[in-house]
This record gives structure tokens, sequence and C-alpha cells, in this order.
């Protein structure tokens, strides 16, 4: 971008740029303009008599050299040009076209009162209401109509185009549940090398019938299914064939757009009419909503160019292109919503890098002196994010970072580290958890890692008793504590803090937006946030639903650790994981057996444990077996995790999902009962309790086979051959999708126009580049005033998923 420095160049510069503006404002007045070499060397002599002046001036020259012989396109690419030169990106647009596009889109399609309202009515029920939705809800597939088919051709299942010669004609009063007036018709049609029904359950318009006389020559679409061994179609489109013409019945194309799951009563042709005139006036109002130069560098098409073309497409249709969702106008649609997505990301970085902290004072010794204590000694990796994190307290706004690791890296040690640099600082702590076992584990956790100093830590969870409540909720509010571990217990409004200085989420995608935000905004002033995953999050997915914060990734394990084995058996040869586990135990290991859990109070798994429990006392009496479920208070748990961790307990059955924090070095062996029950993520975790020491360790999957789904199988084959959590998180992507990965839409997952995770994950990191390459020579004030239209125009209510709070 050019900058000038002195005020009086800048209005020179501006005056020999006001009429370029305008052009770029209103490009079809470029056919008007002539001499614009002869313009621009006026100008400049005009300044020749101050040298200051004059030598920025020329520094144009080569733009202007030669233009009026150019191209009315290479014209309008060299302005085009000159302008990002002077002002940097700029949009082709001006305030009046978005407010006519946010009008358009906004629209409704009741204006179109010819459907009728019965019409009207079920496409708002199926949540086509505006000409937004209308247009965003593109065709499934298309129907090539350029070439016709015969009908000895025709299979079940096709959407198909024919000729055919009306053989002839019948009613057809079977009265049944599909013709209960019993008035339908028949009509036998041929082209010489077969013969199909077209069939009616209801009395057709009288256009229909009118068609529909002996030797009539017609085009025929529609869907063919086959009855007792004759090829039909249902109320299909017709229409009289003429030799010289086929007349178009698509709005000027031969390519059908096939819309999915129209309702019931909406016929396809009705449909298209009215997509026909929404996109077609979309045509005119929608421009791209890319800035120069990334738009001329994407090569993208207008945005209502594209759609239009997208649900009518061109004569050269690439069907292929199309399905893959490949074609030029798809890939500017998709181009076009990861720009404004990543938009939306830096106007939030920008915002909370506009709250003015005070940066936070430690020297770190804290943190020093327990690590020293702990005789704990960090890896490369754990430095260089605590390093990141460290720098976040120094600077004057909040933190805003996620913390990513696999099982076993040590986040839970990084993040307590952080939590010291904080307190150091004299302010407080505040980690919450999904649920009250994940909680409880934090707490006996952080507890144990804060014994040796003064430091205080409380468990704040909505089972705790009134009176013990009220007293921790004063103490919070007095600062007596300096860590608070909670669940959703911590948002609620009666909980307030002295001086919170940094919240921790953990596992946060299992929070609703709200939620996480209602935390981050307990402190007087906003805190530093640090979120955590229990397993990674697949690289492309972290960066479309997390491109507001700042990402570390802890990608090395501590050294010693030897690779964890892991098998898959049906549960019959659970004796065969009995003698693997009983020989570990002899070499005095411990071992995990772990139950599923699909509700915490769920007694018949209580039941199924407990049961195991007394079955494995009985088979390994000369060994310590303990029992943990989510009916035990959390000192009653605490005792059992510190009984185990000392060694001794030998076995620990489990109903719980011993999931995080849990750290017993000794533990080599886990079975885990009804493997096919369990989510891939789940399944790494809970491997990940083991294999913690230098000794060898064994994981054993037992699975009951009547109830093994072929995704089931192929998920657990892939993680017995597979350690690394970023594969298995990539592996789960694809297997599951986005949505069903996180387990909830309130995880601030998107809902995309047309993106799709899946097919177009090699985009994302390459629109995130681009867009951020090209956010640094925005000015602020530009992109604020620009940006928030934009979005709003574009994504509307959907804009809630990322600005709750």
């Amino acid at each position: 971008m050019y900058k000038i420095s002195n005020m009086d160049e800048k209005k020179v510069i501006d005056g020999l740029f006001y009429p370029i503006n305008s052009v770029i404002r209103e490009p079809q007045i470029l056919y008007k303009v002539s001499n614009i070499e002869f313009y621009y060397k006026a100008y400049c002599e005009l300044y020749k008599q101050f040298p200051s002046i004059y030598n920025e001036l020329i520094k144009f020259e080569e733009y202007f050299r030669g233009i009026d012989s150019k191209s009315m396109e290479q014209k309008k690419e060299i302005l085009l040009k000159l302008h990002f030169l002077y002002k940097g990106p700029f949009f082709e647009f001006n305030n009046d076209d978005l407010r006519k596009m946010g009008d358009f889109l906004g629209s409704e399609i009741g204006n179109y009162k010819w459907l009728g309202d019965k019409i009207i009515k079920k496409l708002v029920e199926r949540g086509l209401k505006t000409y937004r939705d209308i247009l965003f809800f593109l065709p499934y597939k298309y129907v090539d109509k350029r070439f016709m088919i015969k009908i000895s051709e025709l299979r079940p299942g096709m959407k198909a185009y024919f000729k055919g010669r009306v053989l002839e004609v019948s009613n057809w009063s079977n009265r049944g549940f599909l013709n209960p007036k019993g008035d339908g018709l028949i009509a036998k049609v041929s082209d010489g090398t077969g013969v199909i029904i077209l069939k009616w359950f209801n009395r057709p318009p009288v256009f229909i019938k009118n068609l529909l006389k002996k030797d009539q020559d017609l085009v025929i679409f529609g869907n063919v299914e086959v009855f007792r061994g004759q090829k039909e179609i249902h109320h299909p489109e017709i229409e009289r064939f003429d030799d010289s013409k086929i007349k178009d019945t698509n709005m000027g194309c031969n390519i059908y757009p096939v819309y999915s799951g129209l309702p019931e009563g909406v016929s396809e042709k009705l449909y298209r009419k009215m997509v026909f005139h929404i996109a077609s006036e979309g045509r005119e109002i929608l421009k791209t909503l890319v800035p120069y130069p990334l738009k001329y560098d994407l090569k993208l098409i207008e945005w209502g160019e594209a759609l239009y073309y997208l649900h009518f497409p061109k004569e050269d249709f690439d069907d292929e292109n199309y399905e893959k969702f490949r074609s030029p106008y798809h890939l500017s649609l998709i181009y076009q919503e990861l720009f404004l997505l990543f938009s939306l990301f830096y106007g939030k970085r920008k915002d909370v890098q506009r709250v003015n902290i005070t940066p936070l004072k430690f020297s770190g010794e804290l943190a020093k002196k327990v690590l020293i204590n702990l005789g704990y000694k960090l890896t490369e990796a754990q430095k260089k994010v605590l390093k990141e994190i460290k720098q976040d307290l120094e600077k004057p706004y909040p933190m805003q970072r996620l913390l990513q690791g696999d099982v076993g890296s040590g986040k839970t040690i990084v993040a307590f580290l952080a939590s010291l640099f904080v307190i150091e600082a004299g302010k407080q702590v505040a980690i919450m958890a999904p649920t009250e076992i994940l909680a409880e584990q934090h707490f006996i956790n952080f507890k144990n890692l804060i014994k040796e100093t003064d430091l205080k830590i409380c468990l704040l969870t909505s089972s705790l008793k009134k009176k013990e409540k009220e007293w921790i909720l004063d103490d919070i509010k007095n600062g007596k504590y300096n860590l608070i571990v909670g669940t959703h217990a911590l948002i609620q409004e009666n909980v307030d803090f002295k001086n919170l200085g940094l919240v921790i989420i953990d596992e946060q995608h299992r929070f609703g937006v709200e939620q996480r935000n209602s935390l981050v905004k307990k402190g007087e002033i906003l805190p530093h946030a640090l979120f955590m995953t229990a397993t990674p999050i697949p690289r492309t997915l972290a960066m479309t639903i997390h491109g507001d914060l700042d990402m570390s990734i802890i990608d090395e394990m501590p050294p010693g650790r030897k690779e964890i084995k892991t098998m898959v058996l049906p549960e019959m040869h659970r004796d065969r994981a009995f003698n693997v586990m009983n020989e570990e135990l002899g070499r005095g290991r411990q071992a995990y057996i772990v139950y599923p859990v699909i509700d915490e109070d769920n007694a018949l798994e209580l039941k199924a444990a407990t049961k195991m429990y007394e079955l494995i006392k009985e088979k390994f009496k000369e060994f310590k077996v303990g029992l943990l479920h989510g009916r035990l208070k959390a000192e009653e748990k605490e005792e059992i995790m510190d009984l185990f961790k000392k060694n001794e307990i030998s076995i620990l059955v489990s109903t719980t999902v011993v999931e995080v924090g849990v750290d017993v070095p000794n533990a080599t062996v886990m079975i885990i009962e009804h493997g096919e029950r369990f989510g891939l993520s789940q399944l790494h975790q809970l491997r990940g309790r083991i294999g913690r020491g230098s000794e060898a360790a064994i994981c054993i999957v037992l699975v009951d086979t009547k109830k093994l789904s072929n995704k089931a199988r192929e998920r657990l084959i892939f993680f017995r051959d597979n350690l690394d959590g970023f594969k298995l998180a990539e592996f789960d992507l694809k297997m599951r999708g986005p949505g069903e990965l996180l387990g909830t839409k309130q995880s601030g997952l998107p809902e995309f126009s047309i993106f799709d995770l899946l097919r177009d994950a090699g985009y994302v990191e390459y629109m995130k580049n681009k867009s951020e390459e090209l956010f640094k020579k925005v000015d602020d004030d530009f992109f604020n005033y620009y940006i928030t239209k934009i979005t709003n125009i574009y994504f509307g209510e959907k804009k809630d998923f990322l600005n709750a709070g």
C-alpha cells in the first residue's frame, strides 16, 4: 500500500485519484473515458514546480503509460491496481449496493403470490423462507436434457429425459390410499424401442389432459420405476415435441437441477420457476464480498453470477466438477465463505486486543520451585508452549489460546504452571470441566501438585450441600482460594471472584458458546483464557471453529515411554485378557478394567461393574481390587485413586471414565469392556492412562460381536493400528463428520452455506493464509466498517454462532 506522510502531498494525490475512484465505483463509465494518459501527464505538469509532490506523482507513470490503447478489461485492471497501491484493499461496491444485497437476501418468498398460500407455507415449513434460503438450497444433482435416451435404455431410479408417442390413454378409477377420488390417468407411450406407462394418481391439470392425445409426440421427464415388471413414471413432466425445436422447459437451460427433499405437493417445475426468478434477480444484485486484490488473485466469479449458474448450468456443463463441487462457481463461493469466516475471526481477535488490561507481573519463581519439588522435567515442546503462554500473560490485552496435545503429552502440567504464573501475579484461577467426574479428577490432580505450597484450592459443583456451597462461595469472593475447580456451577450468577486472572476451560467443545463466555465474563475485567482439549482436534476443524484463538500444540511425548500394544478381542476371549493381566500383576504392575457409562446414574452399568468387581476379587484373590464409580463421594474417589497411585490397589474396576489427570506410571494393563460402545476419542483417552512409565503396556478391548456394526469394526481396527492422536482425530472426522465429532450443536460449529469441512478441507489453510495476508494491509476502521456489514449480509442470523456473548 502507498504511504504518504505530508498532508499537502496527500491532497494532491487524492486529486489525481478522484476520477479513478469514480471509475472503480461505476465501471460502466469506463467506456466513455478517454485520454487517461494525457490527463495524468497534464496533472503532473501542474505540480512540476513542487519537486516533492512531483516526485510522488511520477511514481505512477508506468501504470498510465499506453493505457488508452488497452482493452476495457485491461484498463479496468490497471486502474484497480492503482487504486490498491494508493488505498490498499478495497471492495468493488458501495453502501447502496450493500443495502440492496441485504434487502434482497432478506426478502421472503411470499412476494411470489402466484406460488399460492399452500405452497408458500410448505416451503417455509421446510426452512425455505427467504431468497437467501432458496439460493443456498443447491441442487444435489443435475439431469442433462441435452441428450435424449431411448425407452429401452431406461433403468429403475433414473431421472430420465426421452421422446415418446402416445399409444393409448385411459382413466384410472382404482380407488385407494394414493387415489382416494379414483380419477387418475394412465398413458402408454412408445418410441419404437420400448413401452413405458405414464401414471397420474389424482386428476391431472387440464393442460396435461390436452397433451395426452393418441399419436401425439411428447418429450417426457421423470423418475423411472418398475411395477409388476413394467416401466412406469409417476406424475412426469411432459410437453409437446416439435421436430424443429424442443421448447425449453427449464428457463433457458437444458441441464435440469434436482433438489433433495422438496415438500410433498411442491412440483420441481414450479420450484424451478421460482428459483429462476430469484436467481435472475440476484445475478444483477449480488456482488462478490471479497476485496480487491484477493478477488482477482483467486479469479472469483461474482456472487450472484455463481449462484445463478449453480442452479441453471451453462451448456458447457461439466457434470463431474459440479457433483464434486469443483466448478469455478462452487469454488468462488467456497473461497468467499472461507474469507468471510476468517474475517469474523480476525474481527474477534481485534475486539479482544482493544480490551486494555494491566500486563501481569511475575518472575516465574513459584512455578520453578514447584517443578523442582515435583522432580518433573519439561519436554522442549512443553517449554515452547509455556513460553507462548507467558508472553500472552505479559501483554496489555487478554490471552485467548487453545492448548492441544496428544494424550500423555503433558497438557495438564502446562496448564498448572500457567496457573502459577497468574497466582504469583496476585490473581485467582478458575478451571471449568464439563462433568463432575472430570472436575473431581482435576481437583485431585491439582491438589496433589500444590501440596508442598501454601496455595488453596476448592471444588465447586452443583452436588455440594447448600451450606458447604455458601461457605465456598464466600471464600472465593474474599480471595481465600487461589485455584477454583468446578463444573458449570462456576458460571451461576451467585459466583463472584475477588480478582479472576485466568480461566482454563477443559474439553471446551462440550460447553456451549454462551457457557464458555459466561465464565470468561466473571472477572471485573476480561481475564486471560486458556482452552484445552482432551484429545487433538483435526487441524482444519480447529481452524474453522477456533480461528479466533491462538493455538499451541504440544507435539512431543515425555522421553522413555514405550509403545502401547493394542488388542481387540471378542468378549468370549475374556480369559485370554485376564491371563495377560495376571502376568503383568505378577511383575508388580497394576491394571484398569473399564466399563462404558452412558449416564452417571445408570444403575445397570453400576450393577455390571459391581458384578465384575466381585468376579475379579474372587479370581484374583491375592491382589487388592478397587471399585470406582460415579455415585461415590469426591473424598471416596480421591481415597481410591490415592491408594491406586500408591500401589495399594492392584486392579481398579471403574464405571467412571478415568480419562483425565490420572497418572499412574506403574499401570501397564487396561481392559476395556464393551469397546464397541466407546467413541474413538474416548478409547484413545482411556488408553492414554497406561504406558506412562518406562515399561511396555498393553490395552485389550473386548467387544460384543453380536452388537458390532461395520462402522464400529472399522473404528476399532483403526484404533488398534494407530497410537497417534492426531491421525485418530482425522479418521474420526472423516467417519463421523465435524458436528458429531464435537458432540453438540452448541460447540460453536458454524452452519456453512456451501463450504463442507470434509470435502473442502484442502482449501482451509490456503484461504486462512490468503485472508491474513490481506488483513495486514487493511486499515482497522475500514475493516470494521465493511466487514461488520458484509458478514451481517452474508451470514444473517447464522452469524450468531460466532458472536454469542
